[in-house]
């Protein structure tokens, strides 16, 4: 049985309705929502509007043009992870929670999706599924730095240095230059009480 959210003309949303969709579609018909929605120039700028809404706070509007676009495509896994985000920011966390798992099912292979969805798994205080979405991130794509010190900085708020500086030994390996990673090896380096190799 799904949840209601109220619409602007006063009908529920069908959440569980609409996730069904998606559970009986086949890999392609996935791959076909976002081929539609790119075509459709009046889907695109509803998308777009949608996310002004959300950079401007303006959550209740942003909900209901996410509620209007997963409905026509629900294949498309930015639509549920942004419909998430702003269900957060409307204080409506069972939707964020659900919204948040449809987009992780979706996103397989997206990388950069991936590490956003355990970032909101992680502000929704989820953080099992925080981690999850992390190294499923850095399966999809290990050599990116973005995901890997993405997993380390989780690995380090969760204390387990020994696991981050993995993580980070790994990146540098990958990529010996990235500042990023070499800011983080400093931290960790300061975590663990070592401030001379850090200032090396």
């Amino acid at each position: 049985m799904g949840f209601s959210l109220a619409s602007g003309a006063g009908k529920p949303y069908d959440f569980a309705g609409v996730a069904n969709i998606v559970t009986k579609n086949t890999k392609n018909d996935v791959q076909d929502d976002l081929a539609k929605i790119q075509r459709s120039p009046h889907s695109m700028a509803s998308w777009q509007h949608a996310q002004q809404y959300l950079l401007n706070g303006r959550h209740a509007p942003a909900l209901t043009s996410y509620r209007n676009l997963v409905q026509q495509f629900p294949g498309v896994s930015q639509l549920w992870a942004e419909l998430g985000i702003a269900a957060a920011g409307d204080l409506d966390f069972t939707l964020a929670n659900q919204a948040s798992q449809r987009a992780a099912e979706l996103a397989s292979a997206d990388a950069s999706l991936l590490v956003s969805i355990g970032q909101q798994y992680h502000r929704l205080r989820r953080l099992k599924q925080a981690c999850a979405c992390f190294e499923r991130a850095v399966a999809a794509e290990p050599s990116s730095v973005h995901a890997r010190l993405s997993l380390a900085a989780w690995f380090e708020r969760d204390r387990r240095l020994d696991e981050a500086w993995e993580c980070v030994v790994t990146c540098l390996a990958q990529h010996p230059k990235d500042i990023r990673a070499l800011y983080f090896k400093a931290f960790l380096l300061h975590r663990k009480g070592l401030n001379g190799e850090a200032e090396t």
